[in-house]
């Protein structure tokens, strides 16, 4: 059945054809589609999640139509006497305060559904229509004891809303955030609140307009009474200091929030490292929280001092993870950091990412000294790439890890660990092999060790086959590939011929790699030349991820494309089938592939048929030349 240019699945919304999952986003259905879904899903007690968001429900989107609530209010019909489905997002629809009430009124009687995404944009059309809109939804969760968890991001809950031109409208009034979070006073169902990106404190993402705390302070209140929800969002919202404040003050008292975001973007959102004292004030007190998002914040050196110092120090504190990564932490920032760890007696805090910041060598000697210290450290997982890290460092790196039992991961891809940098006026810096070799000397210590991240670091073919060595015998990722994982991507990240040698010593692994299905290498350079015709081609890294895929069981998706393989890019050079000739023969035997791109790569009527032979009598077997 097609009525606004797509056809709806019929047989899968009636459950002639059950399905429990329905992705029907973004197809631009309108008001006739959404009376035909509500019929249809009525009685389908099979579909337990749908999805039908980025529509155009209302006969509207963000940017023209004619308002009709007659297609939502089938839908909200629908969810009165629905008794399958626990999770539907209507998110990016223009309900309009008509429709959000219908849906809010439906859902007052609603017992099954469990988690409700009416988010909006906010540089668009609010969802749920603002205010208004918001009373309505504050009204059902005052009696809804279904709801687990709700986003209404986006949703200009508070009047105030800035264009696609930057300019600020509205008018800014508190009663629809008020609402809510005299709903959350009484609600003891909901466990997940999504109020981002909502203006909550009359600034928009630039820090125009006028500031009050009135909105979250209420939010606030209620936070201390609330003994239900564990995961909540105030990201960029402009708390400003004494949002923060009122936030962190409450969070002193609340021991059930698990999950804080209040992460920020462009000029942050909580106030800076003035914020910044508040969070770290309650991280100090507070035992039950597990994770603090707090990047995006312009916290500088000094503020992020005051929240590791914070963690560290709290012998109770629950914070697992802590990601400072793209921070601008600097070496004053990394000696209170260092400072923090070497004396931490938190047990909570397993995984630290401080990659791409301005650690280099000090920095992170610094940090691995610290950690190596501390003989009560529970750190399992640290990121330290992208961080101008040399010999030295990578020195420092390999006599902590030698020695911290614990710890199973560690990236240290992006670095100049041989004390040579890739720019884009070539590769600068004298060569050496004593870091990583260091490195590669800890992993055969290292007994708990299982992935590490060395992409990117500018290797010469001998430390990567010593590395491959190594992880040969000890059973380790050096590209970072978790156990589990099932699709990596390492697309565009100019990845080497070295490079190549270290994927293929994962690929080769099947304790490594034995998930892995699909795996994307497109437009790098693993036979040494950059698009631009730059460098010296060999097959040496092509030929080690053909040997790899000769005995590679589990990929059945491989994306090479744009590699130069055969030595010619769209500026000329000269050709050699040796790299794909090398693929062509491993295509012969390998029996798990079903999809491989090599497009893109100047294979030339040679290159072409080489490997169409080696695909020949692969039933459906997907070839993109």
């Amino acid at each position: 059945m097609n009525l606004d240019g797509f056809a709806l699945p019929v047989k899968k919304l009636q459950s002639t054809n059950p399905v429990e999952t329905l992705d029907l986003s973004g197809k631009n259905l309108g008001v006739a589609s959404a009376v035909v879904i509500a019929s249809l899903i009525c009685a389908n007690c099979a579909l337990t999640s749908l999805d039908i968001s980025n529509n155009s429900l209302c006969g509207v989107n963000a940017y023209a139509g004619t308002y009709t609530a007659e297609g939502i209010t089938a839908i909200a019909d629908a969810l009165r006497v629905n008794g399958g489905l626990t999770k539907i997002s209507l998110a990016k629809n223009v309900l309009g305060e008509e429709g959000t009430k219908a849906i809010c009124e439906a859902l007052e009687q609603n017992k099954t559904l469990k988690e409700l995404d009416i988010s909006g944009d906010r540089f668009e059309k609010s969802t749920i229509g603002g205010t208004a809109g918001a009373k309505h939804v504050a009204k059902m969760l005052g009696v809804n004891g279904a709801l687990t968890g709700i986003d209404l991001s986006g949703n200009q809950l508070c009047g105030i809303w800035t264009d696609d031109d930057g300019d600020q409208n509205g008018t800014y009034t508190a009663e629809g955030i008020t609402a809510i979070a005299d709903a959350l006073r009484v609600n003891g169902g909901l466990t997940s609140l999504n109020l981002s990106s909502n203006q909550l404190c009359g600034l928009d993402h630039r820090g125009r307009g006028t500031y009050t705390a009135e909105g979250i302070t209420a939010i606030a209140d209620a936070l201390r009474v609330n003994g239900a929800l564990t995961e909540l969002s105030l990201a960029q919202n402009k708390l400003e200091e004494e949002g923060t404040k009122a936030i962190c003050e409450a969070l002193e008292q609340n021991t059930t929030l698990k999950e804080l975001d209040i992460s920020g973007g462009y000029k942050g959102n909580i106030g800076g490292s003035a914020g910044a004292k508040h969070v770290a004030k309650m991280l100090g007190v507070n035992g039950a929280l597990t994770s603090v998002d707090l990047r995006g914040n312009q916290l500088r050196d000094e503020g992020w001092g005051a929240i590791f110092a914070a963690i560290c120090g709290n012998k109770d504190s629950k914070i697992m993870c802590l990601d400072a990564s793209s921070e601008t932490i600097g070496p004053a920032g990394v000696k209170l950091i260092a400072e923090a760890l070497r004396t931490s007696v938190t047990g909570g805090l397993t995984a630290l990412d401080l990659s791409s910041n301005d650690l280099m060598d000090e920095g992170v000697s610094a940090v691995c000294e610290a950690i190596q210290s501390n003989k009560e450290t529970k750190l399992a997982s640290l990121n330290f790439g992208n961080n101008d890290i040399g010999p030295v460092g990578a020195n420092a790196v390999a006599a902590m890890v030698a020695v911290t039992g614990g710890l199973t991961s560690i990236d240290l891809s992006e670095n100049a660990l041989c004390g040579v940098v890739q720019s884009f006026g070539g590769v600068s810096g004298t060569y050496t092999a004593e870091g990583i070799t260091a490195i590669a000397d800890a992993l055969r210590v290292n007994g708990a060790l299982t992935v590490t991240n060395l992409l990117g670091n500018q290797l010469d073919a001998e430390s990567a086959k010593m590395l491959a060595e190594v992880a040969k015998q000890k059973g380790i990722s050096l590209c970072g590939i978790q156990r589990d994982q099932t699709t990596a991507d390492f697309s565009n990240q100019n990845l080497k011929p070295p490079d190549a040698i270290l994927l293929a010593s994962d690929l080769l692994q099947a304790d490594v790699t034995g998930g892995l299905t699909s795996l994307n290498l497109s437009s790098n350079e693993l036979c040494g030349l950059h698009k631009d015709g730059c460098g010296t081609y060999t097959a040496e890294g092509i030929a080690a991820i053909a040997d790899a895929l000769r005995v590679n069981g589990g990929l059945t998706s491989l994306d090479l494309s744009n590699n130069a393989l055969c030595g010619v890019t769209r500026f000329g050079g000269t050709y050699t089938a040796e790299g794909i000739t090398a693929i062509a023969d491993a295509l012969r035997v390998n029996g798990a592939l079903t999809e491989c791109d090599l497009s893109h790569n100047g294979l030339g009527e040679e290159g072409k048929a080489s490997i169409r032979f080696a695909a020949q009598g692969k039933a459906g077997f997907k070839l993109h030349l």
